[in-house]
């Protein structure tokens, strides 16, 4: 019996929900008309010019209702940002364009889309204020039929803005350290003066040598020619239009001083300004144009101080031979023991000690007469010694003082170096 109830209930159901009209209900529905919008109401879209050639910013325009055939859409353009200099839209002009809603049939929903794409440009300007780029819908068409613009006829999602942010350009030295040794022939130390992206007009800078410093432009280094600009500190260093570096060279020199036995002295430079015809430039990555953000390299110059002396040499003469003998007296850098030239001359005195019985003028004639000279500029010398061989006898001669007043950056013999003749 239960069952049976039940049965008649849902017939009587199902026959009420056959009859069911929802304007009965006191609802009054209505087919929203066709219609072109931006996806998401056309809110504002940022971008920024950060300069990169070919960056695009994509504005889509749907169809809510999908299309199955292509819906032209008109646009116009506005805002502050100007067409042509700080973007392009393909087939557009600084007036306005058109952009397609082609259909999508793949799509079972049918939701249609088309897309405006903006290509922002460098315009090379520094320190503008945001620009905007306002697109507004104004028309759309079908099949020669007129669609509506807006969201369900309304001007709902009818304009979008694109805001451009300017980024102005960075200015960097290449490197943080860079290292060398005094008077080293040929030492030139290389860095480069940077832009994040070169400009239409040149951009000058000033180089600056910080106060924590303790190397002296003309004394411890000079500049060499620059690329372009003029020596830092001297004249107005550029960056020529179209260029994004400049170099600078320092040349190292030998200021023939003993300023440090072992640590490296440095000069330190910085940036402490850059402009172009308007606005800053970001030193150093930082935000603002302020020196206390400025880049800095650091170049440290190795003393090359130095010491002389010869090798421990033995050799044997026979009696009767009569033989020239030269040793060779060098300058050596007291850190590295490599070759180093002297800034001034430096005299060497030398004298037998030691065991030596051996008589100048009988067995031997000093051609050197006691005292060798490094020439400026040179690494060695020759103690030259004739042994004439006559005696059985032994000459054995060491290095003395540094005599002369030449090169204060000798520092005197660097070993216990001595030549022995044996004459037997």
């Amino acid at each position: 019996m239960k069952n049976i109830l039940y049965i008649v209930i849902g017939l009587f159901v199902l026959v009420s929900c056959t009859d069911f009209d929802i304007e009965d209900q006191g609802f009054d529905l209505q087919e929203l008309p066709e219609s072109v919008s931006f996806d998401g109401g056309g809110d504002g879209v940022d971008a920024d010019d950060d300069g990169e050639e070919g960056e695009s910013v994509t504005l889509t325009i749907e169809a809510p209702n999908g299309t199955q055939e292509d819906i032209v859409v008109t646009y116009t353009l506005g805002g502050t940002a100007v067409f042509g200099v700080d973007y392009t839209i393909a087939g557009a002009t600084a007036a306005g364009g058109t952009a397609t809603i082609v259909p999508d049939l793949s799509d079972v929903n049918n939701f249609s889309n088309g897309d405006i794409d903006i290509t922002l440009s460098n315009d090379r300007s520094n320190g503008e204020a945001d620009e905007t780029i306002i697109v507004t819908l104004t028309s759309a068409t079908r099949g020669g039929e007129t669609v509506a613009v807006g969201r369900g006829g309304t001007a709902f999602g009818t304009t979008a803005t694109v805001t451009v942010e300017d980024v102005p350009f960075e200015f960097d030295l290449s490197t943080a350290t860079l290292s060398g040794t005094e008077g080293a022939v040929g030492d030139t130390l290389t860095f480069y003066a940077e832009l994040s992206f070169d400009t239409d007009v040149d951009v000058t800078y000033n180089m600056n040598v910080l106060g924590a410093s303790s190397l002296t432009a003309g004394v411890d280094f000079v500049y060499a020619t620059t690329k372009g600009s003029i020596d830092p500190g001297v004249g107005t260093p550029t960056i020529a239009a179209g260029e994004t570096q400049d170099t600078v060279r320092i040349v190292l020199v030998d200021n023939g001083a003993i300023t440090s036995v072992t640590a490296q002295d440095s000069v330190w430079f910085n940036i402490i300004g850059a402009a172009v015809s308007s606005g800053d430039i970001w030193v150093g990555g930082a935000t603002t144009n302020d020196v206390t953000n400025a880049d800095t390299v650091r170049i440290a110059i190795a003393d090359d101080v130095k010491r002389y002396g010869f090798d421990i040499s033995t050799d044997t003469v026979s009696l009767g031979s009569i033989t020239t003998y030269n040793y060779t007296v060098s300058l050596a850098d007291t850190t590295t023991a490599a070759s180093s030239v002297a800034f001034d001359d430096v005299t060497i005195n030398y004298a037998p000690v030691g065991t030596s019985t051996a008589v100048a003028g009988v067995d031997y004639d000093d051609l050197t007469a006691g005292s060798v000279t490094i020439a400026a500029g040179q690494s060695s010398t020759v103690i030259s010694i004739r042994v004439l061989a006559t005696n059985d006898t032994q000459l054995s001669i060491a290095l003395g003082a540094h005599a002369s007043v030449g090169d204060a950056e000798v520092l005197g013999v660097g070993s216990a170096g001595q030549i022995n003749l044996k004459l037997e």
